[in-house]
């Protein structure tokens, strides 16, 4: 029987958004990813799977009809195309104030044996800053460039326990599923199992800054240690008449990736996302858990602590780069051995730098100075200009080694230097 199988969560397909917290919870320790700054969840995406005997002549048509007759399903031309049936789930505190919402795409197959399945491509995807929204009292006018609410203010300025509110809204998303299921299933049926993974998440901090337009291009410029790749992106916004800067940063080909851009007018937002199941895999595997509250628990708190860490360390680097604490006179200076290279002119040792070599230390400047990102993978290590981009490595250099090895970024001190630096300008390139 299915008697504890979403029991008690349906009522009048209306479910309370209630907080009762434990002080001592799990997330509440990692509330500042592990003593760092506190990071929030925003886009969550959960793949689901659920498997049922006894769930009559006709499983998938019966079930569609049961939703239907419960009013919580409307066919529609969309799912019959796709082939499943998708829910919208309103969230709503104890006053009945809707705080936020689900939506659920369920995909059903029947077994020979008449076993009814909620198939693997089903997922719930729901937003977990728009619930902080009203137990924090977030004024109405508060919004996001392009108009969105998924905004609560400065991070630093929210408490731990908006973890805690963020935990309990994912369980009671997820309790509020099974009731659904549920309630379009006759009483016989029987649960044989329940899957749940993390299929897409996103955790954020947003930085309070003066110039967050200018931090996002300064950011395309100087990566966070590790990513080898720094795209130039914009969003429309209906505030702004130019479209607004993205900075991604990209540490694997297919992995979580950073996303710095201006949420508000004085607020910067650093992102991690995992936009899919494989890029979750990158951060904490490919582990599965049941439809439980220990399971929503299980796999929220481990992608909040390994996902938030690397967050906090994206955090302090866009810090470090709103500070612009060199000038561009002062990257200039730094480059010079590069431009001396490129111009080939003697050096100290008495090398005079060849053709190949000078083209080569003017791709790099290019580089460095354009995307804050240069290779030198087809350079030998034992070539001058792989030699003096070691030495701009140093202490006092203005280039970090990225990940993998060969590439060379800007250190986040010189990033806001380099917006300021035109390619080849009085150096006769």
């Amino acid at each position: 029987m299915i008697d504890d199988f979403g029991a008690g969560f349906l009522r009048q397909h209306r479910l309370t958004f209630e907080i009762s917290m434990d002080s001592n919870s799990t997330i509440v320790e990692h509330g500042s990813a592990e003593g760092g700054d506190l990071v929030l969840f925003d886009r969550v995406e959960l793949g689901v799977e659920f498997r049922f005997a006894g769930a009559g002549i006709d499983p998938s048509q019966s079930f569609r009809t049961k939703l239907a007759s419960n009013g919580i399903y409307r066919a529609n031309a969309r799912d019959l195309s796709k082939g499943c049936v998708t829910l919208r789930l309103p969230m709503e505190n104890a006053d009945g104030v809707e705080v936020g919402k689900a939506t659920a795409e369920l995909y059903l197959a029947v077994r020979p044996d008449g076993v009814l399945i909620v198939t693997r491509r089903s997922s719930v995807r729901f937003n977990l800053l728009l619930p902080l929204r009203e137990g924090f009292a977030v004024p109405d006018n508060l919004v996001s460039s392009d108009r969105k609410r998924n905004l609560v203010g400065p991070t630093e300025a929210v408490p731990d326990v908006a973890c805690e509110h963020q935990l309990e809204f994912a369980r009671q998303v997820v309790s509020k599923l099974c009731a659904a299921i549920a309630s379009g299933l006759p009483p016989c049926a029987v649960l044989l199992g329940s899957e749940m993974w993390l299929r897409a998440a996103e955790v954020c901090h947003d930085m309070a800054c003066e110039d967050p337009i200018a931090i996002t291009h300064a950011a395309t410029r100087s990566p966070v240690a590790g990513t080898s790749i720094a795209e130039h992106d914009f969003y429309r916004t209906r505030l702004y008449q130019n479209r607004l800067p993205v900075a991604h940063w990209l540490p694997k080909e297919n992995g979580e990736a950073y996303k710095i851009y201006p949420k508000a007018s004085q607020l910067l937002r650093v992102e991690l996302s995992c936009g899919s199941r494989d890029d979750i895999a990158s951060v904490i595997g490919r582990g599965s858990v049941e439809c439980t509250d220990d399971g929503i628990e299980e796999i929220f708190v481990e992608f909040y602590n390994s996902a938030g860490a690397l967050c906090c360390v994206a955090l302090d680097h866009v810090r470090v780069l709103a500070q612009g604490v060199y000038s561009a006179a002062d990257l200039a200076l730094k480059l010079q051995p590069l431009l001396l290279v490129a111009g080939r002119q003697s050096l100290a040792e008495g090398y005079r730098p060849n053709e190949v070599a000078a083209a080569e230390a003017k791709r790099v400047y290019d580089e460095i100075i354009r995307s804050g990102v240069a290779s030198a993978k087809g350079l030998r290590k034992g070539m001058k200009v792989r030699q003096v981009l070691d030495q701009l490595c140093g202490q006092d250099g203005p280039l970090s080694t990225g990940n993998p090895q060969g590439i060379y970024v800007l250190k986040p001190e010189y990033g806001r230097a380099g917006l300021l630096l035109d390619v080849g300008e009085d150096f006769g390139f």
